[in-house]
């Protein structure tokens, strides 16, 4: 995470535009909360440790869970 992002020190600028700057209102949590709502329970998987994640050559996404 940290060498994708650019590095530690990169990722923890809170110069205007970096990530650390924005700030969501009500929490990050309601993102994944939402995604439940909106796409069904049978789609994402809350509380779940993924151990590994693959892009296939469409753009889709696999995902393995532990």
């Amino acid at each position: 995470y940290a060498q994708a992002g650019g590095g530690f020190m990169r990722l923890s600028l809170t110069d205007p535009g970096c990530a650390q700057e924005i700030k969501i209102k009500g929490g990050s949590q309601q993102i994944s909360q939402l995604l439940v709502e909106r796409l069904g329970k049978e789609q994402v998987q809350l509380e779940t440790p993924v151990q590994k994640i693959v892009q296939n050559d469409d753009g889709l996404y696999d995902f393995n869970f532990v």
